[in-house]
C-alpha cells in the first residue's frame, strides 16, 4: 500500500443510506470506528451528496476527517450531533441541522483526553427558532476538563453557524484556539464567541 495515500471510508459501503428518513448513525459510526482502526495516520470518512439522518452523537476520535459532498447531517437526537474526542481529526464540507432537542451541532472535548489540533471548516451548523432561543444550546463548543484532558489549539474556520443560543463557545481550558472566517447568524446572547469562565 502507498504510505502517501489517505485511506477513504464511505459511509454507505458501511450501510448508510442518505435519503433523510433511515437512521443511518449506526453505519456512519461504523464507518467511524473502521477508519481509526484501519490507519495510525489518518484517514477520511466520505459521506457522499445526501442526507443522512441520526439519531445519537457521531464520536470522531483521533487522526479521523469528516468529509462530505455538499452532503446533510440531519440530527433528531439530545445532546450534540458530533463529538470530537480526539486529535488531529476534522469535519469538513457537512451541513449539520439539529432539531429542537438537540444541545447544539459540535463539541470538541473530552474528559479522559487532550483535544487538540483539530479542524472544523467549510461547514453550515444550524438549529431550529426554538434551539435559538433555548439557554444552553450551541453551534460549536470547544471544552476541555483540566490541565491534561485540555482543548487547545483547535481551529473553527469559514463556517456558517446559525440559530443557537451561543455561536460559538471555548470553556475549561480552552486556549490558544482559532477562529476565522466565520459567520454567525440568529444568535439569542452571543454570536462569535463566549468563555464561560469570564
Amino acid at each position: 500500500a502507498d504510505v502517501n495515500v489517505v485511506p477513504v471510508y464511505n459511509v454507505k459501503a458501511y450501510g448508510a443510506t442518505g435519503d433523510g428518513t433511515t437512521d443511518d448513525t449506526a453505519a456512519i459510526q461504523a464507518a467511524i470506528d473502521a477508519a481509526s482502526a484501519g490507519s495510525g495516520l489518518g484517514a477520511i470518512v466520505f459521506f457522499p451528496s445526501g442526507n443522512y439522518k441520526t439519531t445519537a452523537a457521531l464520536t470522531v476520535p483521533s487522526y479521523v476527517i469528516l468529509m462530505g459532498a455538499f452532503s446533510q447531517i440531519s440530527y433528531t437526537g439530545t445532546g450534540y450531533a458530533i463529538t470530537v474526542v480526539g486529535s488531529y481529526g476534522a469535519v469538513r464540507d457537512l451541513a449539520i441541522t439539529v432539531g429542537n432537542t438537540s444541545t447544539g451541532g459540535i463539541y470538541v472535548g473530552s474528559s479522559s483526553a487532550q483535544t487538540s489540533k483539530n479542524i472544523i471548516d467549510r461547514c453550515l451548523i444550524q438549529g431550529t427558532s426554538t434551539t435559538q432561543s433555548t439557554s444552553g444550546t450551541i453551534g460549536v463548543n470547544i471544552n476541555g476538563t483540566d490541565l491534561v484532558n485540555n482543548a487547545y489549539f483547535n481551529t473553527v474556520k469559514d463556517c456558517v453557524i446559525r440559530r443557537f443560543y451561543d455561536g460559538v463557545v471555548l470553556g475549561t481550558q480552552a486556549n490558544g484556539n482559532f477562529l476565522a472566517g466565520n459567520t454567525i447568524e440568529y444568535y439569542y446572547r452571543y454570536g462569535g464567541l463566549y468563555r464561560d469562565w469570564e
